[in-house]
Protein backbone atom coordinates (compact mmCIF):
# COMPACT_ATOMS: atom_id res chain seq x y z
CA UNK A 1 0.00 0.00 0.00
CA UNK A 2 1.56 3.17 -0.86
CA UNK A 3 1.88 6.15 2.33
CA UNK A 4 3.55 9.04 0.44
CA UNK A 5 6.65 7.97 -0.58
CA UNK A 6 7.51 4.90 1.12
CA UNK A 7 6.00 1.25 0.64
CA UNK A 8 3.70 -0.27 3.78
CA UNK A 9 2.39 -3.60 4.30
CA UNK A 10 -0.43 -3.89 6.59
CA UNK A 11 -1.28 -7.38 9.00
CA UNK A 12 -4.77 -7.29 10.34
CA UNK A 13 -5.59 -10.43 12.25
CA UNK A 14 -9.10 -11.34 11.68
CA UNK A 15 -10.91 -13.35 14.52
CA UNK A 16 -13.00 -16.27 13.76
CA UNK A 17 -15.82 -17.98 15.97
CA UNK A 18 -17.19 -21.32 15.89
CA UNK A 19 -20.78 -21.01 16.87
CA UNK A 20 -22.66 -24.92 16.90
CA UNK A 21 -25.58 -23.46 15.73
CA UNK A 22 -24.53 -20.63 12.76
CA UNK A 23 -21.04 -22.46 11.72
CA UNK A 24 -17.98 -20.05 11.40
CA UNK A 25 -18.32 -16.41 12.14
CA UNK A 26 -15.78 -13.97 10.71
CA UNK A 27 -14.59 -10.75 11.78
CA UNK A 28 -15.94 -7.69 9.18
CA UNK A 29 -13.32 -5.18 8.80
CA UNK A 30 -15.02 -1.87 7.32
CA UNK A 31 -11.30 -1.02 5.58
CA UNK A 32 -11.04 -4.51 3.68
CA UNK A 33 -13.91 -5.28 0.95
CA UNK A 34 -15.07 -8.66 1.34
CA UNK A 35 -12.25 -10.98 1.08
CA UNK A 36 -10.24 -8.85 -0.92
CA UNK A 37 -6.86 -8.70 0.04
CA UNK A 38 -6.22 -4.73 -0.59
CA UNK A 39 -7.86 -2.10 1.63
CA UNK A 40 -10.34 0.23 0.56
CA UNK A 41 -8.12 3.03 0.26
CA UNK A 42 -5.73 1.42 -1.84
CA UNK A 43 -8.10 0.59 -4.13
CA UNK A 44 -9.14 3.97 -4.33
CA UNK A 45 -6.30 4.68 -4.75
CA UNK A 46 -5.66 2.32 -8.32
CA UNK A 47 -9.21 3.52 -9.55
CA UNK A 48 -7.80 7.10 -9.62
CA UNK A 49 -4.75 5.95 -11.26
CA UNK A 50 -6.54 4.24 -13.56
CA UNK A 51 -9.04 6.74 -14.59
CA UNK A 52 -6.28 8.80 -15.70
CA UNK A 53 -3.92 5.71 -17.32
CA UNK A 54 -4.02 2.06 -18.43
CA UNK A 55 -4.12 -0.94 -17.00
CA UNK A 56 -0.15 -1.55 -17.65
CA UNK A 57 0.63 1.80 -16.29
CA UNK A 58 -1.22 1.56 -13.16
CA UNK A 59 0.05 -2.50 -12.48
CA UNK A 60 3.88 -1.17 -13.37
CA UNK A 61 3.49 1.84 -10.94
CA UNK A 62 2.00 0.25 -8.33
CA UNK A 63 4.30 -3.29 -8.63
CA UNK A 64 1.26 -5.58 -9.28
CA UNK A 65 0.13 -7.69 -12.13
CA UNK A 66 -2.40 -6.38 -14.75
CA UNK A 67 -5.53 -9.03 -13.93
CA UNK A 68 -4.98 -7.84 -10.54
CA UNK A 69 -5.15 -3.84 -11.05
CA UNK A 70 -8.43 -4.68 -13.35
CA UNK A 71 -10.23 -6.56 -10.57
CA UNK A 72 -9.57 -3.89 -8.48
CA UNK A 73 -10.42 -1.42 -11.19
CA UNK A 74 -13.92 -3.07 -11.37
CA UNK A 75 -14.82 -3.47 -7.88
CA UNK A 76 -13.92 0.22 -7.39
CA UNK A 77 -15.97 1.40 -10.45
CA UNK A 78 -18.91 -0.75 -8.65
CA UNK A 79 -18.65 0.72 -5.46
CA UNK A 80 -18.24 4.41 -7.12
CA UNK A 81 -21.73 3.09 -8.98
CA UNK A 82 -23.13 2.15 -5.94
CA UNK A 83 -23.26 5.54 -4.62
CA UNK A 84 -22.86 8.10 -7.02
CA UNK A 85 -26.49 10.14 -8.05
CA UNK A 86 -28.35 9.08 -10.80
CA UNK A 87 -30.99 11.04 -12.98
CA UNK A 88 -34.25 10.30 -13.06
CA UNK A 89 -36.07 8.06 -15.41
CA UNK A 90 -37.00 10.12 -18.88
CA UNK A 91 -39.41 9.04 -21.58
CA UNK A 92 -37.82 7.93 -24.36
CA UNK A 93 -39.33 9.14 -27.87
CA UNK A 94 -40.40 6.58 -30.37
CA UNK A 95 -37.11 6.87 -32.61
CA UNK A 96 -35.06 5.90 -29.17
CA UNK A 97 -36.72 2.46 -28.66
CA UNK A 98 -34.58 -0.27 -29.61
CA UNK A 99 -35.83 -2.86 -31.81
CA UNK A 100 -33.62 -5.43 -31.95
CA UNK A 101 -30.27 -6.25 -34.20
CA UNK A 102 -32.45 -7.61 -36.93
CA UNK A 103 -34.38 -3.78 -37.57
CA UNK A 104 -32.89 -1.03 -39.45
CA UNK A 105 -32.93 2.58 -38.21
CA UNK A 106 -35.79 4.30 -38.84
CA UNK A 107 -36.28 7.30 -41.27
CA UNK A 108 -37.64 10.53 -39.85
CA UNK A 109 -40.92 9.71 -41.80
CA UNK A 110 -40.66 6.36 -40.40
CA UNK A 111 -39.86 7.84 -36.87
CA UNK A 112 -42.90 10.48 -36.81
CA UNK A 113 -44.97 7.48 -37.95
CA UNK A 114 -44.34 5.28 -35.11
CA UNK A 115 -44.26 7.92 -32.37
CA UNK A 116 -48.02 8.93 -33.71
CA UNK A 117 -49.12 5.11 -33.78
CA UNK A 118 -47.49 4.82 -30.45
CA UNK A 119 -48.99 8.35 -28.94
CA UNK A 120 -52.52 6.50 -30.47
CA UNK A 121 -52.03 3.35 -28.60
CA UNK A 122 -51.12 5.10 -25.58
CA UNK A 123 -54.37 7.63 -25.79
CA UNK A 124 -56.46 4.48 -26.64
CA UNK A 125 -55.82 2.99 -23.56
CA UNK A 126 -56.03 6.04 -21.34
CA UNK A 127 -59.73 6.53 -22.75
CA UNK A 128 -60.95 2.85 -21.77
CA UNK A 129 -59.92 3.75 -18.27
Amino acid sequence: MPWRKYQTTVIIELYRVCCPECGVKIEKVPQLPGKAPFSKDFEDAVGLACESASIRQVARQFGLIASTVRAIDLRYLQRWSAVRRKDPWVQMGADEIYFGKQALPLSPLESFTSMFTICLILLDAKTKD
